[in-house]
């Protein structure tokens, strides 16, 4: 394949549906404008009710480990595909495992990630104790140790904070062979990771959300009795990232992509927030890891690209949405910033039906697909072209969907699948049937 590569991207604007938890409906309207007024909030909604939390929270300012909205009650993008979690998920994290956060306390922090949370537990445990927090991404590391210095550098040469780079499922033993009283876990684990189990002391307690990602995932509190048994409780379902040793996409490429195209150009509301997000017309836009994952997926399929649907000046990229305005929408967006994509052909908006596709001359090297069809479109395999790439998710509404890549062979006569993910994605439908279902919501 060359420079000049033809992409086809179906529902612009369609995307993931994920249903939020009840349980903290209170919480996401804790936000405020400092750092006072978000603790205050969080105590007043119910998810503070420790003084020794309060003091924790109040001690270390949001604002020095996100550079959006810190004060907003709601997760933050920190870069690398990574987030700070909502500050009720970390005032709930610190009141449970509050009685274990006490002077002289061992603790380990698994994807410590921006290094808020590790700070608020070191303040918990000194002046005798040490929080280790352990994160995959050389960078974050980094990253966090910048934000921790801002104001709380002390930790760091007193030996009570350390952030160390390594795989969060093994943990870290400490020198010497003491255990930890206390292990928070930022990411959801298929299961628990037996190394996390073992180094927890007796009479200890860990916090983990266990689940598959983008399924039902629940927050766990482990208990280890003095006598090394071990009992767990569910206390709330939730939905984090994946405790893995990547991110949702590992090539620059990607990544250079994603930064070039600001995605507060395309929705108003918590554009950095991943997690989808509406955009009328009872439509999304999906959540940015799942942009990054598509994207990932189709890589070696869009060539020399300097923006997420840009596959060189040779190239050309063709949206295809069937609703009118949602096309109008997405033009006077991509207006704003990115406006020489059009000037130069480089990319085309139609109104149409997806599932038909957009005939051209040689066919698409790559098709992305925006919402769930019950099964590939005829058409849409026609219009892949040899050595193609589509990825599409597939399933019926609100059931088993699966995020597939489908391969057609350098000579056009096999068609392979492979199953990326599970998801849970709108219906690919037509225009009247999408409104109608809209409008069928607004009435309940």
């Amino acid at each position: 394949m060359g420079a000049g590569s033809f992409f086809l991207s179906i529902g612009l604007l369609s995307g993931v549906i994920i249903k939020q938890s009840q349980r903290f409906a209170m919480a996401w309207r804790s936000s405020g404008n400092t750092n006072a007024e978000l603790v205050g909030n969080l105590e007043q909604a119910g998810l503070i009710h420790s003084p020794r939390v309060k003091a924790a929270m109040l001690a270390v300012d949001r604002a020095d480990f996100t550079d959006h909205l810190p004060y907003q009650d709601s997760p933050q993008g920190i870069g690398y595909n990574a987030t700070i979690s909502a500050p009720h998920m970390h005032a709930h994290a610190l009141q449970n495992m509050e009685a274990h956060l006490v002077d002289g306390a061992n603790v380990l922090d698994v994807g410590s990630g921006s290094g808020y949370l590790t700070v608020c537990m070191a303040k918990m445990v000194t002046p005798r104790g040490k929080v280790v927090g352990i994160e995959h991404i050389d960078e974050l590391v980094n990253k966090s140790l910048q934000n921790i210095k801002k104001h709380h550098s002390d930790l760091i040469k007193s030996g009570h904070l350390e952030v160390i780079a390594g795989d969060g499922r093994l943990g870290h033993p400490l020198p010497n062979g003491p255990l930890y009283n206390a292990i928070h876990v930022g990411a959801a684990a298929e299961s628990i990771p037996q190394p996390l189990i073992d180094q927890l002391a007796p009479g200890g307690r860990m916090l983990i959300p266990v689940g598959k990602q983008h399924s039902g995932q629940i927050f766990v509190q482990l208990d280890k009795a003095m006598d090394g048994r071990v009992s767990q409780k569910t206390i709330e379902h939730v939905l984090y990232v994946p405790l893995t040793n990547t991110g949702a996409y590992q090539n620059d490429r990607v990544g250079y992509a994603l930064l070039q195209v600001d995605r507060a150009d395309f929705v108003d509301n918590n554009p950095y927030e991943d997690a989808p997000q509406s955009i009328g017309f009872n439509a999304t836009i999906s959540a940015p890891h799942m942009h990054a994952a598509a994207i990932e997926a189709l890589e070696d399929h869009l060539y020399n690209g300097a923006k997420v649907l840009d596959v060189s000046p040779n190239g050309k990229a063709v949206g295809i949405e069937h609703i009118e305005e949602l096309v109008e929408k997405s033009r006077e967006n991509v207006m704003k910033n990115h406006k020489e994509l059009f000037e130069i052909g480089a990319l085309t908006l139609l109104v149409g039906d997806g599932r038909l596709g957009h005939p051209i001359n040689g066919g698409y090297n790559a098709i992305h697909v925006g919402a769930a069809s019950e099964g590939i479109p005829q058409p849409l395999l026609d219009q892949l072209a040899p050595g193609g790439r589509m990825v599409i998710p597939v399933g019926r509404e609100l059931d088993s969907q699966v995020f597939l890549q489908v391969d057609k062979s350098e000579d056009g006569r096999n068609i392979t699948q492979k199953v990326i993910e599970d998801v849970m994605y709108v219906p690919l439908t037509n225009a009247d049937q999408q409104l109608r279902q809209g409008r069928e919501v607004d009435a309940i």
